[in-house]
């Protein structure tokens, strides 16, 4: 693997970040703000697309599928960032960057430095591909919710203290925050439970074994944990530190799940 593309990729995401911070906390003008945003924009497709061949060369071996614990985990962080530049062009999701890209550059750094292999025959079993990348797609959109979380949690926290600064002023208001955050777990808990039906009906016989019963249990306790917190919202308005601390629990489970073995 050339490691000049790697350290290109670490690079961008770098750069991404910086123009995410800029336009976040910096204090610029209206027009040096716009030139920031389109950088932002240009630099994050270039990163995310080098990021996919990365993975591509990484993970599709003659051997197979390597899906070892870093693969896996850049995979994931890939598809957040990749997911954060879509929604970002329709809704006002593009400060999630600031706490995503780092991650995804640190996934490429360990994915290079520690090379595993767990190697997967996907060819051999087209169901059981479906069935990872689309729990890799809820686990994702899941993870993207946490992040939001954070974000509406520190924006609250700012607010509650009379915070005053370029931060506050930048964000979406308060209820914007929110009404994003419970349209991305609803997608999350949309795909989670497809996840959940197909392994029932593709997988059932599989699920005699121990290991694949406990994975089963978490990722129903983490569908139930959001569909309460769903319920809760619907019907008693749940707003503030107990989505925070809902919405964490239940992607706390689903990582637990997604780097010991697919759903």
């Amino acid at each position: 693997m050339p490691s000049v593309l790697i350290l290109a990729t670490i690079m961008l995401y770098s750069a991404a970040t910086a123009a995410c911070y800029l336009q976040l906390v910096g204090r610029v003008s209206r027009i040096a703000f716009r030139f920031i945003a389109i950088g932002f924009f240009a630099i994050s497709i270039f990163a995310v697309v080098l990021h996919a061949i990365l993975l591509h060369r990484w993970i599709d071996i003659a051997a197979g599928q390597n899906l070892s614990f870093f693969n896996l985990f850049s995979f994931a962080v890939w598809l957040i960032s990749a997911i954060i530049l879509l929604l970002a062009l329709f809704k006002p999701l593009r400060n999630l960057a600031i706490l995503v890209f780092p991650f995804s550059a640190l996934s490429i750094f360990l994915a290079w430095v520690f090379p595993e292999y767990v190697i997967l025959q996907t060819a051999a079993h087209p169901k059981q591909l479906v069935h990872i990348l689309s729990a890799a797609l809820a686990f994702s959109v899941l993870c993207l919710a946490a992040f939001q979380a954070l974000l509406l949690s520190v924006q609250e926290h700012m607010l509650r203290y009379q915070y005053a600064g370029s931060v506050i002023s930048r964000l979406p208001p308060l209820e914007t925050m929110e009404h994003l955050l419970f349209q991305l777990i609803w997608l999350g808990f949309f795909l989670l439970t497809i996840v959940l039906v197909s392994s029932f009906y593709f997988f059932y016989a599989w699920l005699a074994y121990p290991p694949l019963q406990q994975k089963t249990l978490l990722a129903l306790v983490a569908w139930i944990i959001f569909a309460v917190l769903l319920g809760g919202r619907y019907l008693f308005g749940w707003r503030g530190r107990k989505v925070v601390y809902y919405t964490l629990s239940g992607v706390v489970l689903l990582m637990v799940i997604y780097f010991s073995g697919q759903l």
